[in-house]
């Protein structure tokens, strides 16, 4: 297994209790529930070689090359950022080099949006090969296989769609220690493709609470910020943010105009997870009809006078808050629980396996 980040770190994160089991992408339950020995190499051994890599735009290259070198100690490659450290391992498997099972799960449009026709067709050549491609997002697999006229045999062979879902274990413990501290207040979390300067606009045509978590890079640039907006930028411990989210009415995520794919998908699966009524810039690309599930509201983008009115006409309803973060908490457990994604997962794995053996014997 190999990815983006350090799933080591995330692991371990995970055994002292300080963050939840799907922040390692079914890792977890495939060892625990499936009996898989998956096996997470180094983050990074030799920086060089990455450095090398990006010049070639070939992000991940030492972390590629060691999964290369040690092929016999395993039987398949799974990806949980798809592309974004395969593009090695999948030009190998085109130029017929290298046969090992590769999976992938897709949160973006894989390889972006190539316009030149070169790059469309080298892109296409690439996908095909891909032995297991998990969709996180209809959306996403619609537009693929439109785009790169993938006929229907391949897709029904090759594609697979799957919900990622929630460590609800993990949650359980805030949701039963919650204690609300103010009569109202909003929160939001975050840093990929986030538009914080829109809930600071917002704001200023309200008066209740705003709590937001973000990084030095999605800091919003306003120079005015109203008294009651707290603004915590850096590093916190995850359970903190879990315990204000629980404690708060109302989870916030604004997506900016240069959001991509699947931009705020953690942040509402947390909402869910913790049962809190969510209000979110509309995504099309994630599997949620906030209005047919009533867990909330979606606000065009862009729009301040939107998210002033998503704001007040809920809190001015405290039933109808109430109905949407127990119908959130209902939507993560039938839905999107990590359980159900191993499952999925764990199938997808076993079919790509028996393909593979079938095709060589």
């Amino acid at each position: 297994m190999i990815n983006t980040f350090d799933l080591s770190k995330a692991e371990q994160l995970h055994k002292q209790g300080q963050a939840p089991a799907h922040h390692l992408f079914g890792a977890i339950e495939l060892k625990r529930d499936y009996n898989y020995n998956v096996l997470i190499p180094a983050h990074e051994k030799y920086s060089l070689l990455n450095r090398i890599g990006d010049l070639f735009d070939i992000q991940f290259l030492d972390q590629q090359l060691r999964a290369i070198s040690i092929f016999r100690e395993y039987d398949l490659i799974y990806a949980p950022f798809a592309a974004a450290n395969t593009k090695l391992l999948i030009l190998g498997k085109l130029l017929g080099i290298i046969n090992k099972p590769l999976v992938i799960l897709v949160h973006h449009p894989l390889f972006g949006t190539p316009h030149n026709r070169l790059k469309r067709w080298i892109a296409r050549k690439l996908i095909l090969k891909y032995d297991k491609v998990i969709f996180l997002s209809e959306q996403i697999r619609s537009e693929i296989i439109n785009s790169y006229q993938i006929d229907v045999a391949h897709s029904a062979d090759h594609f697979f769609s799957s919900n990622l879902g929630t460590d609800l274990n993990f949650y359980n413990k805030f949701i039963s220690s919650s204690e609300r501290t103010s009569p109202h207040s909003l929160i939001s979390s975050g840093n990929s493709g986030r538009d914080f300067d829109i809930l600071i606009a917002a704001s200023k045509k309200l008066k209740v609470p705003i709590k937001i978590y973000c990084k030095p890079g999605s800091y919003p640039t306003s120079s005015s910020i109203p008294d009651h907006v707290e603004i915590l930028s850096g590093e916190f411990p995850y359970d903190h943010i879990c315990r204000d989210l629980v404690n708060a009415s109302i989870v916030l995520i604004p997506l900016s105009a240069e959001s991509e794919g699947m931009v705020g998908l953690t942040s509402l699966l947390e909402a869910l997870a913790l049962g809190k009524p969510v209000i979110m810039t509309k995504n099309n690309y994630i599997n949620v009809d906030f209005e047919k599930e009533n867990i909330g509201l979606t606000v065009n983008e862009g729009d301040i006078d939107g998210w002033v009115q998503a704001i007040s006409s809920l809190l001015e309803d405290q039933l109808r808050l109430k109905e949407m973060g127990e119908n959130s908490l209902r939507l993560a457990r039938e839905k999107f629980n990590s359980n159900l994604f191993a499952q999925d997962l764990a199938g997808a794995i076993e079919d790509t396996y028996r393909h593979a053996t079938t095709k060589g014997q």
